[in-house]
């Protein structure tokens, strides 16, 4: 329970807030909207315990009520000086107003430690599934090392075909000088072909009288040395064919060579290529298709993104042990890829967290979210004004009693609070009701009751009035009521 704000939802022009504190000013008292201070001339007092809203007033999620009491005391006793109770009263009131702000501040702050516990949980199982969703570069190794035995193998063919390439224009050339001698052969026969018509013309000149039969003889032999002729040109031209057909061979070899090395020109090609740092998603980058005879293929940049993350999703392992591994890019030695154990990741982030923490001025450690310290100061909280606290057990009320109550601070109590809790109804109030009681005399008129409480470094040392011991205000009438000692238990609280 807070003891110095009450929060509310969405408020409005013409709602009305409930002050459900007390407070020694109204000027101590201020309203926030969503953890925004609320100006003043947006709100009015309509009593001491209720406040309007006016026009402008700002929207939001949560309305707060609050009250800043100073740091302030009215006057101070010294020496022989009176005992001035007003004054004694408006410090005591003051005194406790700041303790309960800092009780309520203390709270809040242990709410954000907590929710500071929770986030740190959330980020954990973050790098659990980060760390399960690592990928090892075995597949991909193995997929390298096949491809590399491919191309090996397609060289190897590739020079093979080379060679047999090479023996082909190598008889390609034998082909051709055979030809060519071929070409001179039937260059010979024409020659001799043309010197026997010379013979024959001779003999017709020479031998009229065996003409008939000269011309005979002469015409068998011409056609028959035609025929050589013809022979030897129809050789000739077989072997020219012969040539063209292996010219012709040659040339599916050099085919066949071309299309198997397709892929060297693919690698000999992007390795050439102008290097681009960031790829864009309509980036292409060749593959050899498996499933379709190692036909080349193109795959964009979008698919290979989306491929890698479906790799990485593939598994999901919710804890992680100290031996998994985390991989990364080496920001020092070109992104080369190195990895980490689950071990070194949170070793660093210890590290990270403690020196953030320290950063930020506090002294615990990563370790204390999960063993928070008992003590204010253990959180690195110095600026507040009591660090050890003190609460009694209920303690019975006996007219002219005393009671000796070792409070274990060490120190003698700066603050002093008394208050009374019914265990049995009356005045109009029900059990487990508490009021707070001043240390002191009540009442203005004999006979008067009250407390009074000595500290010292070990004990609270209480002495009850006699007769009525302590007087109340009627819970619903607002009548001066002397309460009855045995329906009430006295607990004292004290702060150094």
């Amino acid at each position: 329970m807070a003891y110095s704000y009450n929060d509310y939802g969405a408020k409005a022009s013409g709602d009305t807030i409930v002050v459900g504190f007390p407070f020694q000013l109204r000027a101590h008292v201020t309203v926030k909207v969503d953890g925004v201070l609320v100006a003043a001339n947006k709100w009015s007092w309509v009593n001491d315990g209720l406040i309007s809203c006016l026009a402008g007033f700002p929207t939001g999620a949560g309305t707060r009520v609050l009250r800043t009491t100073p740091d302030a005391l009215t006057g101070t006793l010294v020496g022989t000086a009176v005992l001035d109770f007003p004054t004694v009263n408006t410090n005591f009131d003051t005194l406790m107003f700041i303790s309960q702000e800092q009780d309520d501040a203390e709270g809040e702050r242990s709410a954000r430690v907590g929710a500071v516990e929770d986030r740190l949980d959330d980020f954990d199982v973050d790098l659990a599934t980060v760390a399960a969703n690592a990928i090892t570069s075995t597949t991909q190794a193995g997929i390298a090392t096949t491809k590399a035995a491919e191309a090996a193998a397609d060289r190897v063919t590739v020079a093979a075909d080379k060679a047999t390439v090479a023996a082909d224009k190598a008889t390609v050339a034998a082909d051709k000088a055979i030809v060519i001698a071929d070409m001179g052969t039937v260059a010979a026969d024409k020659a001799a072909v043309a010197a026997d018509k010379a013979t024959v013309a001779a003999d017709k000149a020479t031998t009229l009288t065996y003409k008939n039969a000269a011309d005979t003889d002469a015409t068998n032999t011409a056609a028959d040395r035609v025929q050589t002729g013809l022979d030897r040109t129809q050789t000739g031209a077989d072997r020219v064919q012969t040539g063209l057909d292996r010219t012709a061979a040659a040339a599916s070899a050099a085919a066949a060579a071309a299309s198997a090395g397709s892929l060297a020109a693919v690698e000999v090609q992007t390795h050439g290529a102008t290097s681009k740092a960031t790829p864009a998603d309509a980036d292409e980058i060749p593959i050899a298709d498996s499933v379709a005879a190692w036909g080349i293929k193109k795959l964009t940049w979008v698919n290979v993104k989306a491929g890698i993350l479906a790799y990485f999703n593939s598994t999901v392992d919710a804890v992680p042990i100290d031996a998994d591994r985390v991989w990364y890019g080496d920001s020092t030695n070109g992104f080369a890829p190195l990895y980490g154990t689950w071990t070194t990741v949170k070793a660093f982030l210890k590290t990270y967290f403690d020196t953030l923490y320290s950063a930020l001025g506090h002294v615990h450690t990563f370790a204390s979210l999960t063993a928070p310290p008992t003590t204010v100061a253990g959180y690195g909280i110095t600026d507040v004004k009591f660090t050890k606290s003190f609460e009694s057990a209920q303690q019975t009320i006996t007219a002219v009693g005393a009671l000796t109550i070792a409070h274990g601070l060490g120190v003698q109590p700066k603050l002093i609070s008394v208050v009374l809790q019914c265990t049995t109804a009356e005045l109009g109030f029900s059990i487990n009701d508490e009021v707070f009681v001043n240390p002191g005399i009540s009442g203005d008129a004999n006979p008067r009751g009250g407390v009074a409480i000595v500290p010292d470094a070990t004990n609270l040392n209480v002495r009850f009035a006699p007769s009525q011991v302590f007087n109340l205000i009627h819970k619903t009438t607002g009548v001066i009521t002397a309460i009855t000692p045995a329906s009430w238990r006295f607990v004292v609280r004290a702060w150094a």
